[in-house]
């Protein structure tokens, strides 16, 4: 990572043009965004970019302004594997890269003996950083090998506590119209930007993903999906998991990752109760993933 510190900017802006100021902020060339609690009817928003980055004065119609600048440093513990790992191959169709990018565009762990990739495979590089979300653990691996099977052409993605982005960059390089992600840790949500930068593919209109900080409630109502990816712990997930139908249209697919073999029959039981029907599975090691489909309770 070059930057050694991101650039935190803090606006006010009327609640009812917090969408529009995220937008342009995204446009600017924003890492991440987060909202913060609304003071006197307007939202709050604070905006994080890489430190060579000015954005310019948000649009006088949003009534936005801006009321605090500050810096916020960038710690890298993972340098070391960085440097010594390699890309791993994934499923049918993906590798992962998890080094860093050399100024030529190669890992910077590079040392001429990379292993052979095949020509038709996606090759998304995700340098191990502090985010969840290499392609290394089994539950990642999952999600990425259900994803293969699906028909993703002109579908809209929601990828539920994000890490690194992954799978948020797969579900797009598949041929997802749009995906929208967030997490609550918000150095996770500031890494994925960077990395969308990192795969940012010529041409392709829908990259990058939108990255929010935050729990589910960080969606506006009326945001609607017809995929959704979900790869947290049963005790993380559970507690919050109700919320999730609301922004999900009907038939949608789900796929549900981070549960271990021992602990799975009860939570396929607490799905099923909202209305997540499995309808296939893969198990890695002690863990397994779920695709499943959602039905609203009751519905025909």
């Amino acid at each position: 990572m070059s930057a050694q510190t991101y650039r935190q900017r803090l606006y006010r802006v009327p609640a009812e043009h917090g969408e529009a100021l995220a937008a342009w902020l995204w446009g600017e060339g924003a890492l991440g965004l987060q909202e913060l609690a609304e003071v006197e009817g307007e939202a709050r928003i604070e905006a994080y970019f890489d430190p060579d980055t000015e954005p310019d004065e948000p649009p006088p119609g949003l009534g936005a302004r801006l009321v605090d600048t500050d810096e916020r440093p960038v710690v890298d513990w993972l340098e070391t594997y960085r440097r010594l790992a390699r890309p791993l191959e994934i499923g049918r169709r993906f590798v992962i890269d998890p080094r860093e990018i050399d100024p030529q565009g190669a890992g910077a762990g590079a040392t001429g003996d990379e292993p052979p990739t095949a020509p038709d495979r996606i090759r998304l590089r995700i340098p191990a950083r502090s985010a969840f979300g290499t392609g290394s653990h089994e539950s990642t691996r999952l999600v990425l090998e259900l994803l293969e099977d699906l028909p993703l052409t002109g579908r809209r993605v929601l990828d539920v506590g994000t890490g690194s982005g992954i799978l948020a960059f797969a579900a797009l390089a598949l041929g997802a119209r749009s995906a929208a992600a967030f997490d609550i840790d918000l150095e996770s949500v500031l890494l994925a930007g960077q990395n969308g930068r990192l795969n940012d593919p010529p041409g392709e209109r829908s990259w990058p993903p939108a990255f929010f900080a935050g729990g589910i409630e960080v969606l506006r109502p009326g945001a609607s999906f017809d995929v959704a990816l979900v790869n947290i712990l049963p005790e993380r997930m559970l507690p919050f998991i109700h919320r999730l139908p609301p922004l999900l249209e009907e038939g949608a697919t789900v796929l549900f990752s981070g549960i271990l073999d021992e602990v799975a029959p009860p939570v396929l039981e607490r799905l099923g109760e909202l209305g997540f029907a499995a309808v296939a599975s893969r198990h890695a090691g002690e863990w397994v993933g779920y695709r499943c489909r959602y039905s609203a309770p009751g519905a025909p």
